[in-house]
């Protein structure tokens, strides 16, 4: 779970003491959103708005961060946690509540010349609000080794049973995907009972969940997906069965986490009280990290598709519009309605 990250994305890398992002092969709008979410995410995450990385933008479209960043801001952040196990919840809610503005912003509420329906916020809020929320990043920051010193050697737990504590409680109850599958299942059995669904509304609203945005993503890809489910499942019910089963493994998740808390409370108990809430908060916190990841996913690839779709609309170019170009376009477009 290191945050360079360079087992998972080939695009991060090392040079030195530096840290490298190669954007080099994403969209312009991808760019400025990984440049923001980065400059954003020390005073985003303590809440401070004196906390910058010192990154830079190259002209070969890379972002570069000094290591001694990351490692400055791991010791703070540790340091707060360590200090008042409450600061753990006080991230939490705070994440929570950039997501709650985020889901508000896209709310469909009004309609664009004459076009699909679209959210009465500008691009450059929408942007904002995602890249505030995103800015979070809890996984590079999460003192892990805090944590399994404290399982290890103040709860008596051995390095395996700490390992099958952690597979559970590093299992989301929400994947992105996941629930892209879901609502892919929702469609296909309204189609299986006869009714008329949107394909180009869904594939826009839904279509770049996990995705890039330079992703394809198209009304007859969806259909093609609808239609291999229904070759696979037949019928209504079976199509349910697999809609319950996949709403049973959220639950399933879920109730896992309660179980693992439960057990941490149990055997923090005979610790002093500020380290038991030490245990918890960052039992909390672990938990939380990993839902975030899964809702960054989700929530990214629901304004890339708005975002794609404006640019569709408004015929501009998908690789090099920026997200300034876009907001200009909907604010003239609302002047000459």
């Amino acid at each position: 779970m290191s945050y360079w990250k360079k087992d998972v994305d080939p695009d991060i890398t090392e040079d030195n003491d530096i840290w490298v992002f190669d954007l080099s092969n994403y969209s312009r709008l991808e760019e400025q959103y990984y440049y923001t979410v980065y400059k954003k995410m020390g005073d985003n995450l303590l809440g401070t708005d004196v906390f910058g990385f010192s990154l830079r933008m190259t002209p070969d479209r890379t972002i570069r961060i000094p290591k001694s960043d990351f490692r400055r801001l791991n010791k703070v952040f540790k340091e707060k946690i360590v200090d008042d196990p409450r600061y753990t919840y006080q991230v939490i809610d705070r994440r929570r509540q950039k997501l709650a503005l985020l889901a508000k912003s896209l709310c469909i509420e009004e309609t664009l010349v004459g076009t699909r329906k679209c959210s009465r916020c500008m691009p450059l809020e929408i942007f904002e609000r995602l890249t505030d929320f995103a800015a979070f990043r809890l996984e590079d920051c999460f003192p892990h080794e805090l944590f399994e010193e404290m399982m290890l050697m103040h709860l008596g737990y051995t390095k395996d049973a700490y390992e099958r504590l952690l597979l559970t409680m590093v299992t989301p109850p929400i994947w992105a995907h996941l629930e892209y599958y879901k609502m892919v299942l929702e469609l296909s059995l309204r189609k299986l009972k006869g009714e008329v669904i949107d394909l180009a509304e869904f594939t826009i609203r839904y279509g770049l969940i996990g995705k890039n945005l330079l992703d394809v993503t198209d009304e007859e890809s969806t259909a093609k997906t609808l239609d291999t489910i229904i070759a696979i499942f037949g019928d209504c019910s079976s199509v349910l069965n697999e809609i319950t089963e996949v709403r049973a493994y959220q639950r399933q998740a879920e109730a896992a986490h309660i179980r693992a808390k439960e057990e941490l409370l149990q055997r923090s108990e005979t610790l002093p009280k500020p380290c038991s809430a030490l245990v918890i908060g960052l039992a909390d916190l672990l938990i939380e990290t990993m839902i975030e990841n899964e809702e960054q996913c989700y929530w990214r690839g629901i304004v890339y598709g708005y975002f794609k779709h404006l640019v569709d609309f408004f015929r501009l170019d998908l690789t090099n519009v920026t997200v300034d170009e876009l907001n200009s376009a909907v604010q003239n477009a609302r002047v000459q309605k």
